[in-house]
């Protein structure tokens, strides 16, 4: 059986791991660029239904013999793993924690590193901003992110029969038909409101404040930040600089730009302002970020950052 908020916040405490994120959101859209170690598959929703919602499902497989790790960056979506087997260590604050169960991941708002074992085998949901609310039984997305749920905590003993089914599949397809009946079965009517914040958020690239989107929805401030926490999972202000600091590693300077142009052409106040918020995001400067190569061989596609 499901639980509400204020169970999911008791099961938190005995949560194993806050896996805060990306596990499987850090990863590209090819299995030559994720690594030769790894075998990687990723395939969007063409249900009508479902493709409004979700980003993309991906999966990972291990080699056996391979531990490797990750970086992860915010990105304001939100990922359901399954982890068929294997684990992750999250590195954060100077400690490792430990994963190795099904549960929801995503909504962090500082860099995550990642290690994953090298028997690792997962399937994923990748939902898009505001996408995963559509999924869940009356529990706000925000008391998920706080609680680090487990899927079990959130959908009951159904989750183990859905993991079995994942793990006797023969291949993708299977796991994807298994996985998109899964989530038919939860969807809840769209609120067109959301996807409409989300829409002009993600289209102005983020240079707009909390006060002109709660006039865009005609809405108080109040109202639009009890909407994005329930639906969305972040604060409205969060959220827009989530998105702002994502358009600036999907669209980098250009070599003939310093910082400073840079920063006034993506509406930062100056270059200071800009440096401090890329390094609240990313944990290092931005010229450091954008002169590693292991960090920008693939910016365009900002969710796969690799350390080798």
């Amino acid at each position: 059986m499901a639980v509400d908020g204020k169970q999911l916040a008791g099961s938190a405490r005995k949560a194993r791991i806050h896996i805060c994120a990306h596990v499987l959101l850090a990863t590209s859209r090819s299995p030559s660029t994720v690594n030769r170690h790894m075998k990687y598959t990723e395939k969007k929703s063409k249900h009508p239904l479902l493709a409004p919602h979700i980003e993309y499902f991906n999966s990972i497989e291990g080699d056996g013999n391979t531990v490797k790790q990750f970086i992860s960056l915010p990105e304001g979506k939100v990922g359901m793993v399954f982890m068929l087997s294997g684990h992750t260590h999250n590195y954060k604050k100077g400690v490792y924690l430990y994963n190795d169960t099904h549960r929801i991941v995503g909504l962090i708002q500082t860099p995550n590193f990642i290690e994953a074992s090298d028997d690792i085998f997962t399937f994923c949901a990748v939902f898009k901003p505001g996408g995963l609310w559509h999924f869940l039984p009356n529990i706000p997305v925000n008391k998920i992110a706080d609680a680090s749920a487990t899927l079990e905590d959130i959908y009951g003993k159904e989750i183990y029969r859905i993991s079995d089914a994942l793990m006797m599949a023969k291949d993708f397809d299977e796991r994807l038909f298994i996985f998109e009946s899964f989530l038919l079965r939860q969807l809840k009517p769209v609120i067109n409101r959301v996807q409409f914040a989300v829409n002009l958020v993600e289209r102005l690239n983020g240079n707009l404040n909390v006060a002109e989107l709660s006039s865009q929805l005609n809405i108080s401030t109040r109202q639009l930040r009890t909407i994005f926490n329930e639906k969305i999972g972040l604060s409205p202000k969060q959220f827009i600089r989530t998105i702002r600091f994502k358009s600036v590693l999907t669209a980098p300077p250009t070599i003939q730009e310093n910082m400073a142009q840079f920063a006034t052409k993506i509406g930062c106040y100056d270059e200071s302002h800009f440096i401090h918020e890329f390094k609240s995001f990313a944990g290092m400067t931005p010229k450091k970020y954008f002169e590693n190569r292991s960090f920008t061989s693939d910016f365009s596609n900002y969710k796969r950052l690799m350390i080798d």
